[in-house]
């Protein structure tokens, strides 16, 4: 092969050729991604939409997983390529993805960086209850299993409705989601945990704020919650059930004080999808049973 020479005599050449190598490096980028085919090769960014692949039997198309995912086990041996919320383009393209699924948790700019590279990227609904079977319904057009995903939502749909069918319970429920013992948020109004709890039959403690804001002693203390509910992994991080009574205001909860104290499963809790009728049942039954106090060995 003869090597190529440039003389770079002329003012700014040498920024002129350096262009000419990004542009071309950008431009070659596609070419390196795997050739559309009926089986696509596909990152999941999303837990629930992870579920949904793997119910549909489409889980030997699945290249990578976001970091966190749990369910089921055979996506847990699946390669990672981080946080949904602050995954790279660089770290899923080194999984060369045919099809890139996610929801508005993925950051624009690498949406962006990825269709620039020729992959293309879906993003679902979001993680609500309104979107379960929407988004069932879409994961199976989008991956020619349009038949089975709608067989699949019409079971999902009547085992949902089947589940908040159930009367109301008398219950104030506080939603504590804690990452650290000083990383602990609380619940407000309009957040997956809100609407979970509702579904359950239950009512949130805390309704004079939306969102998630920080723990403090006096929001805790004045939600006079009959239950906490925590999700499982953010207990542990935290050291468990005695961790978390020492948490500012918790221990002067009626719920702390009468051990009602329930973890559940963050990815089952969470994430709506082909599961969250078996979410709200199991919460609700926590929530009738007490929780800690029913099943001491969560400490």
């Amino acid at each position: 092969m003869r090597r190529l020479s440039v003389r770079l005599s002329r003012p700014g050449a040498r920024g002129w050729v350096a262009g000419m190598g990004l542009a071309l490096g950008v431009a070659l980028l596609p070419r390196v991604l795997p050739a559309q085919s009926a089986a696509p090769r596909i990152v999941s960014l999303s837990s629930a939409v992870t579920e949904v692949l793997f119910a549909l039997g489409a889980g030997d198309q699945v290249t990578a997983v976001a970091q966190g995912v749990a369910y089921p086990e055979a996506a847990t041996r699946k390669p990672t390529v981080g946080p949904a919320r602050t995954v790279t383009a660089e770290a899923v393209l080194a999984q060369r993805p045919t099809l890139v699924l996610g929801d508005t948790m993925v950051p624009a700019t690498t949406v962006q960086q990825l269709r620039a590279a020729g992959v293309r990227v879906v993003l679902l609904p979001g993680d609500a209850a309104a979107n379960v079977t929407a988004r069932i319904r879409q994961v199976g057009t989008l991956i020619g299993k349009a038949s089975a995903a709608a067989a699949l939502a019409d079971s999902v749909g009547r085992d949902l409705a089947a589940a908040q069918a159930l009367p109301k319970l008398p219950a104030r429920v506080l939603f504590i989601y804690a990452r650290s013992t000083t990383t602990a948020f609380v619940s407000g109004t309009g957040t997956g945990a809100d609407e979970i709890i509702g579904m359950a039959g239950a009512g949130n403690a805390v309704g004079g704020f939306s969102g998630y804001r920080p723990l403090t002693a006096e929001a805790v203390a004045t939600s006079n919650a009959d239950v906490i509910v925590v999700p499982a992994r953010g207990l542990s991080s935290i050291g468990g059930v005695a961790a978390l009574r020492k948490l500012p205001g918790v221990a002067l909860t009626p719920a702390a004080r009468a051990g009602r104290i329930v973890a559940i499963d963050d990815q089952l809790l969470l994430s709506f999808g082909p599961r969250t009728a078996m979410a709200v049942r199991q919460l609700r039954a926590e929530i009738e049973t007490g929780g800690e106090k029913a099943r001491p060995a969560q400490r």
